[in-house]
Protein backbone atom coordinates (compact mmCIF):
# COMPACT_ATOMS: atom_id res chain seq x y z
CA UNK A 1 0.00 0.00 0.00
CA UNK A 2 2.88 2.66 1.15
CA UNK A 3 4.25 1.46 -2.23
CA UNK A 4 1.55 2.18 -4.32
CA UNK A 5 1.16 5.67 -2.45
CA UNK A 6 4.43 6.73 -2.91
CA UNK A 7 4.05 5.88 -7.33
CA UNK A 8 5.77 3.08 -7.34
CA UNK A 9 4.68 -0.70 -8.46
CA UNK A 10 5.12 -3.39 -5.40
CA UNK A 11 7.48 -6.06 -5.84
CA UNK A 12 7.11 -9.87 -5.62
CA UNK A 13 8.27 -9.70 -1.85
CA UNK A 14 6.21 -6.83 -0.77
CA UNK A 15 3.14 -8.68 -2.24
CA UNK A 16 4.15 -11.79 -0.36
CA UNK A 17 4.62 -9.75 3.22
CA UNK A 18 1.18 -8.74 2.56
CA UNK A 19 -0.23 -11.89 2.43
CA UNK A 20 -0.53 -12.00 -1.44
CA UNK A 21 0.62 -15.02 -3.58
CA UNK A 22 1.14 -13.88 -6.73
CA UNK A 23 -1.12 -15.53 -9.28
CA UNK A 24 1.79 -16.56 -11.59
CA UNK A 25 3.53 -18.17 -8.82
CA UNK A 26 0.84 -21.43 -9.87
CA UNK A 27 1.85 -21.93 -13.40
CA UNK A 28 5.24 -21.07 -13.11
CA UNK A 29 6.09 -23.90 -10.30
CA UNK A 30 5.57 -27.04 -13.27
CA UNK A 31 8.77 -25.07 -14.64
CA UNK A 32 10.75 -24.41 -11.33
CA UNK A 33 10.06 -27.76 -10.02
CA UNK A 34 11.04 -29.38 -13.39
CA UNK A 35 14.33 -27.65 -13.81
CA UNK A 36 15.27 -28.13 -10.03
CA UNK A 37 14.72 -32.15 -10.10
CA UNK A 38 16.66 -32.12 -13.39
CA UNK A 39 19.95 -30.80 -11.69
CA UNK A 40 19.53 -32.52 -8.08
CA UNK A 41 19.43 -35.88 -10.73
CA UNK A 42 22.07 -34.71 -12.75
CA UNK A 43 24.33 -33.71 -10.07
CA UNK A 44 24.23 -36.74 -7.31
CA UNK A 45 25.72 -39.05 -10.22
CA UNK A 46 28.31 -36.79 -10.96
CA UNK A 47 29.59 -36.46 -8.00
CA UNK A 48 29.61 -40.16 -7.41
CA UNK A 49 31.09 -40.92 -10.86
CA UNK A 50 34.22 -38.31 -9.25
CA UNK A 51 34.04 -40.35 -6.39
CA UNK A 52 34.69 -43.40 -8.25
CA UNK A 53 36.84 -41.93 -11.03
CA UNK A 54 39.02 -39.47 -8.81
CA UNK A 55 39.46 -41.07 -5.47
CA UNK A 56 42.16 -38.48 -4.84
CA UNK A 57 40.88 -35.11 -6.41
CA UNK A 58 41.31 -32.63 -4.50
CA UNK A 59 37.61 -30.77 -4.18
CA UNK A 60 35.50 -33.53 -5.47
CA UNK A 61 32.13 -31.19 -4.88
CA UNK A 62 33.82 -28.61 -6.97
CA UNK A 63 34.42 -31.30 -9.67
CA UNK A 64 31.31 -32.46 -9.85
CA UNK A 65 29.68 -29.03 -10.32
CA UNK A 66 31.61 -28.61 -12.82
CA UNK A 67 31.04 -31.58 -14.70
CA UNK A 68 27.01 -30.35 -14.48
CA UNK A 69 28.07 -26.96 -15.32
CA UNK A 70 29.55 -28.16 -18.93
CA UNK A 71 26.23 -28.76 -19.57
CA UNK A 72 24.20 -25.97 -17.97
CA UNK A 73 25.95 -23.03 -18.97
CA UNK A 74 26.00 -22.97 -22.91
CA UNK A 75 22.19 -23.08 -22.48
CA UNK A 76 22.24 -20.19 -20.18
CA UNK A 77 24.39 -18.29 -22.19
CA UNK A 78 22.12 -18.93 -25.14
CA UNK A 79 18.96 -18.67 -23.92
CA UNK A 80 20.09 -15.07 -22.37
CA UNK A 81 21.45 -13.90 -25.80
CA UNK A 82 18.06 -15.21 -27.97
CA UNK A 83 15.88 -13.77 -25.54
CA UNK A 84 18.00 -10.25 -25.65
CA UNK A 85 18.02 -10.24 -29.06
CA UNK A 86 14.34 -10.53 -29.94
CA UNK A 87 13.35 -7.96 -27.37
CA UNK A 88 16.22 -4.96 -27.69
CA UNK A 89 14.21 -3.21 -29.72
CA UNK A 90 11.28 -1.28 -27.96
CA UNK A 91 11.52 0.00 -24.71
CA UNK A 92 8.33 -1.86 -24.01
CA UNK A 93 10.00 -5.00 -25.44
CA UNK A 94 12.92 -4.72 -22.89
CA UNK A 95 10.60 -3.84 -20.12
CA UNK A 96 7.75 -6.32 -20.66
CA UNK A 97 8.70 -8.60 -23.27
CA UNK A 98 8.47 -12.09 -22.63
CA UNK A 99 9.71 -14.86 -24.76
CA UNK A 100 10.64 -18.55 -24.43
CA UNK A 101 13.84 -18.40 -24.36
CA UNK A 102 13.55 -16.03 -21.72
CA UNK A 103 11.67 -18.11 -19.07
CA UNK A 104 14.03 -20.90 -19.57
CA UNK A 105 16.73 -18.56 -19.06
CA UNK A 106 15.40 -16.97 -15.73
CA UNK A 107 13.71 -20.38 -14.55
CA UNK A 108 17.16 -21.96 -14.83
CA UNK A 109 19.39 -19.46 -13.25
CA UNK A 110 16.98 -19.00 -10.57
CA UNK A 111 17.20 -22.74 -9.94
CA UNK A 112 21.01 -23.16 -10.47
CA UNK A 113 21.72 -20.33 -8.06
CA UNK A 114 19.22 -21.46 -5.38
CA UNK A 115 20.88 -25.08 -5.51
CA UNK A 116 24.36 -23.71 -5.84
CA UNK A 117 23.99 -21.65 -2.38
CA UNK A 118 24.63 -25.52 -0.23
CA UNK A 119 26.92 -27.05 -2.70
CA UNK A 120 29.54 -24.23 -2.85
CA UNK A 121 29.37 -24.27 1.24
CA UNK A 122 30.78 -27.97 0.91
CA UNK A 123 33.43 -27.00 -2.12
CA UNK A 124 37.19 -25.67 -0.99
CA UNK A 125 37.30 -22.13 -1.72
CA UNK A 126 38.83 -18.88 0.55
CA UNK A 127 36.63 -17.39 3.30
CA UNK A 128 36.25 -14.20 1.52
CA UNK A 129 35.59 -15.67 -2.06
CA UNK A 130 32.93 -17.40 -0.57
CA UNK A 131 30.98 -15.01 1.13
CA UNK A 132 31.49 -12.91 -1.93
CA UNK A 133 29.50 -15.88 -4.05
CA UNK A 134 27.29 -16.12 -1.24
CA UNK A 135 26.08 -12.82 -1.40
CA UNK A 136 25.72 -12.68 -4.93
CA UNK A 137 23.60 -15.69 -5.23
CA UNK A 138 21.51 -14.01 -2.33
CA UNK A 139 20.77 -11.03 -4.40
CA UNK A 140 20.25 -12.91 -7.91
CA UNK A 141 17.92 -15.19 -6.63
CA UNK A 142 15.55 -11.85 -5.41
CA UNK A 143 16.22 -10.20 -8.58
CA UNK A 144 15.47 -13.29 -11.00
CA UNK A 145 12.72 -14.48 -8.91
CA UNK A 146 11.18 -10.93 -8.86
CA UNK A 147 11.22 -10.68 -12.58
CA UNK A 148 10.28 -14.25 -13.42
CA UNK A 149 6.70 -13.74 -11.28
CA UNK A 150 6.20 -10.16 -12.64
CA UNK A 151 6.86 -10.77 -16.37
CA UNK A 152 8.79 -7.38 -15.91
CA UNK A 153 12.43 -6.70 -17.03
CA UNK A 154 13.01 -9.93 -18.26
CA UNK A 155 15.51 -8.14 -20.98
CA UNK A 156 17.98 -6.89 -18.60
CA UNK A 157 17.96 -9.83 -16.23
CA UNK A 158 19.24 -11.85 -19.90
CA UNK A 159 21.11 -9.38 -20.19
CA UNK A 160 23.14 -9.55 -17.34
CA UNK A 161 23.27 -13.28 -17.87
CA UNK A 162 24.95 -12.85 -21.14
CA UNK A 163 27.91 -12.97 -18.73
CA UNK A 164 27.76 -16.86 -18.58
CA UNK A 165 29.36 -17.00 -22.19
CA UNK A 166 32.83 -16.49 -19.77
CA UNK A 167 31.81 -19.30 -17.56
CA UNK A 168 31.64 -22.02 -20.41
CA UNK A 169 35.76 -21.90 -21.33
CA UNK A 170 36.59 -21.44 -17.03
CA UNK A 171 34.83 -24.86 -16.98
CA UNK A 172 36.72 -26.00 -19.79
CA UNK A 173 39.94 -24.79 -17.82
CA UNK A 174 38.79 -26.47 -15.09
CA UNK A 175 37.75 -29.75 -16.19
CA UNK A 176 41.44 -29.76 -18.16
CA UNK A 177 43.72 -28.45 -14.46
CA UNK A 178 41.49 -30.59 -12.00
CA UNK A 179 40.62 -33.67 -13.89
CA UNK A 180 43.20 -36.64 -14.32
CA UNK A 181 43.27 -39.47 -16.48
CA UNK A 182 45.66 -42.58 -16.09
CA UNK A 183 48.16 -40.18 -13.50
CA UNK A 184 47.76 -36.92 -15.71
CA UNK A 185 45.85 -33.89 -15.93
CA UNK A 186 43.46 -33.81 -18.90
CA UNK A 187 45.58 -30.71 -19.90
CA UNK A 188 48.31 -32.91 -20.96
CA UNK A 189 46.29 -34.23 -23.13
CA UNK A 190 45.32 -31.49 -25.04
CA UNK A 191 47.25 -30.19 -27.56
CA UNK A 192 49.01 -26.45 -26.20
CA UNK A 193 47.46 -24.33 -28.69
CA UNK A 194 43.84 -25.80 -28.28
CA UNK A 195 44.53 -25.35 -24.57
CA UNK A 196 45.96 -21.66 -25.26
CA UNK A 197 42.76 -20.84 -27.30
CA UNK A 198 40.35 -21.46 -24.47
CA UNK A 199 42.19 -19.63 -22.48
CA UNK A 200 41.87 -16.32 -25.42
CA UNK A 201 38.17 -17.21 -25.09
CA UNK A 202 37.74 -16.94 -22.05
CA UNK A 203 39.72 -13.54 -21.50
CA UNK A 204 37.89 -12.26 -24.71
CA UNK A 205 34.60 -13.38 -23.29
CA UNK A 206 35.26 -11.82 -19.47
CA UNK A 207 36.33 -8.58 -22.03
CA UNK A 208 33.41 -8.39 -23.78
CA UNK A 209 30.66 -10.22 -21.85
CA UNK A 210 31.84 -8.86 -18.58
CA UNK A 211 34.17 -5.33 -18.45
CA UNK A 212 32.13 -4.31 -21.21
CA UNK A 213 28.84 -5.55 -20.72
CA UNK A 214 27.83 -4.27 -17.20
CA UNK A 215 28.76 -0.63 -18.23
CA UNK A 216 26.42 -1.10 -21.27
CA UNK A 217 23.45 -2.80 -18.98
CA UNK A 218 24.08 0.44 -16.62
CA UNK A 219 24.35 3.01 -19.38
CA UNK A 220 21.07 1.80 -21.08
CA UNK A 221 19.09 1.02 -18.16
CA UNK A 222 19.53 4.72 -17.36
CA UNK A 223 18.99 6.06 -20.84
CA UNK A 224 15.62 4.19 -20.91
CA UNK A 225 14.59 5.65 -17.69
CA UNK A 226 16.05 8.89 -18.44
CA UNK A 227 14.27 9.03 -21.91
CA UNK A 228 11.08 7.38 -20.94
CA UNK A 229 9.88 8.36 -17.18
CA UNK A 230 6.99 5.59 -17.65
CA UNK A 231 9.38 2.93 -17.06
CA UNK A 232 10.76 4.14 -13.47
CA UNK A 233 7.02 5.26 -12.28
CA UNK A 234 5.87 1.67 -12.86
CA UNK A 235 9.12 -0.20 -11.58
CA UNK A 236 9.22 -1.10 -7.90
CA UNK A 237 12.08 -0.81 -5.14
CA UNK A 238 13.78 -4.10 -6.36
CA UNK A 239 13.45 -3.02 -9.77
CA UNK A 240 14.50 0.82 -9.29
CA UNK A 241 17.88 0.11 -7.00
CA UNK A 242 18.78 -3.73 -6.69
CA UNK A 243 19.15 -4.20 -9.99
CA UNK A 244 21.38 -1.48 -10.96
CA UNK A 245 23.10 -2.48 -7.65
CA UNK A 246 23.49 -5.91 -8.77
CA UNK A 247 24.81 -5.06 -12.23
CA UNK A 248 27.37 -2.74 -10.47
CA UNK A 249 28.66 -5.70 -7.98
CA UNK A 250 28.92 -7.70 -11.00
CA UNK A 251 31.24 -5.49 -12.60
CA UNK A 252 33.45 -4.76 -9.47
CA UNK A 253 33.54 -8.64 -8.84
CA UNK A 254 34.64 -9.22 -12.65
CA UNK A 255 37.32 -6.54 -12.05
CA UNK A 256 38.71 -8.67 -9.58
CA UNK A 257 38.52 -11.49 -11.59
CA UNK A 258 39.76 -10.03 -14.66
CA UNK A 259 43.15 -9.82 -12.87
CA UNK A 260 43.97 -13.94 -12.37
CA UNK A 261 41.79 -14.99 -15.69
CA UNK A 262 44.90 -12.24 -17.51
CA UNK A 263 47.52 -13.95 -15.41
CA UNK A 264 46.54 -17.46 -16.75
CA UNK A 265 45.80 -16.50 -20.36
CA UNK A 266 49.50 -15.15 -20.53
CA UNK A 267 51.01 -18.65 -18.21
CA UNK A 268 49.33 -20.45 -21.77
CA UNK A 269 50.90 -18.30 -24.24
CA UNK A 270 54.41 -19.04 -22.40
CA UNK A 271 53.45 -22.75 -22.44
CA UNK A 272 52.60 -22.52 -26.22
CA UNK A 273 56.18 -20.55 -26.50
CA UNK A 274 58.08 -23.11 -24.87
CA UNK A 275 56.84 -26.01 -26.35
CA UNK A 276 57.25 -24.45 -30.06
CA UNK A 277 61.18 -23.06 -28.91
CA UNK A 278 61.81 -26.69 -27.51
CA UNK A 279 61.18 -28.46 -30.97
CA UNK A 280 62.76 -25.55 -32.57
CA UNK A 281 66.33 -27.28 -31.25
CA UNK A 282 65.39 -30.81 -31.18
CA UNK A 283 65.28 -30.60 -34.83
CA UNK A 284 68.99 -30.08 -35.63
CA UNK A 285 69.72 -32.20 -33.51
CA UNK A 286 68.09 -35.12 -35.16
CA UNK A 287 69.60 -33.65 -38.54
CA UNK A 288 73.07 -34.36 -36.96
Amino acid sequence: RAALMAGAVPSVWELWLGGVLPPEAVWLAPSFVFYSVAQVVTFIPCYAWVRIAWPGAKDPWALADTIVSLAVFPLLAYSAISHCWQTHETVEARWRGLTPEGHLHMTLYLTRQILHLPVQWMQKMPKKHLMMMSMHHVLSIICYANGLLTGRMQFWGCLDGCCEMSTIFLNNLYMCKEASWKGKELKEYVPASLYALNGFLLWMSFLVFRLALFPFWLYHWYRDIHDFPGTWERSSFIERYVYPCVTLLLLVLSIIWFVPVTRGFIKALKGISGATNGKSREKPGKAE
